[in-house]
Order: C-alpha cells, then structure tokens, then sequence
C-alpha cells in the first residue's frame, strides 16, 4: 500500500512539473530569446528529472521512445508533455530546423499517447495534422 501512494506522489509530482515548465515556457519565451528559453528549460528538466530535453530533441524517433521510456509517464503526462512540445513548436518561428523537431517530437508524443491510452482523441489528432504541416 505505501509503494502505491508513494508512486501516485511521484506521478502528481511530475505532473505538476510538467505544467510548470509549460507556463514557465510561455513567459520566457516572451521575455528572452528563444536560446536562452530552451537552455533554461533544459536545465529544469536536467535538474527535477535527470533527463537532457535537448539530446531528446536531436535523437532518431525510435531513440527517443526509448529516451521517454526513462520517465514512464502515464497517458495524462504523455499528454501534457506532447502539448508543451506542441507549443514550442508552434511559438519558434525563428529557427525552421529547431521548429521541425520540435514538431517531430510532438507528433511523436501525440501517437504514443492514442497508443498508450487506447482511445482516439479527436484534439490530438487535429494537433498531429496541424504539426505535420512543420515536419
């Protein structure tokens, strides 16, 4: 029973992590360049999750599952962590390669997410179309 409650507790707290780091993205990138916006999202998730967002970003698809796997986040993260990729996708106009993976990343996220969850979601896959658009 205690192992349960404590994986809830880590499941809500990396949950509330992750949007954190979402809202936190959103006022940084308005406030700074996008360099500096993706550095100090880098070390946010090195420092509360052990886990390099950029090598995640720059590694073949299949690598990058594998990658993912690490965190094992359930359905609801995996989703939550496929909007924050989304937006970042969707707000880096500047840097068309940079804006490509984040776009690849998130449509990668998004059909882990119908696969994990076992349900279609109308949401994600107009979200899956409209990031094909950048890939």
């Amino acid at each position: 029973m205690e192992q349960k409650d404590r994986l809830m507790t880590e499941i809500e707290r990396l949950s509330i992590f992750l949007k954190k780091i979402m809202a936190n993205f959103i006022k940084i990138n308005a406030d700074q360049n996008e360099a500096a916006a993706l550095e100090h999202i880098n070390n946010q998730f090195l420092s509360e999750l052990n886990f390099n967002f950029n090598e995640f970003l720059n590694l073949p698809n299949n690598q990058a599952m594998e990658a993912l796997n690490y965190l094992n986040l359930n359905p609801e993260q995996l989703e939550i962590f496929a909007n924050f990729v989304t937006e970042m996708a969707l707000n880096n106009k500047n840097n068309p390669k940079i804006n490509t993976n984040f776009a690849q990343k998130a449509i990668l996220l998004l059909e882990a997410c119908n696969v994990q969850s076992k349900t279609f979601s109308w949401e994600r896959n107009n979200q899956i179309n409209q990031l094909k658009s950048f890939s």
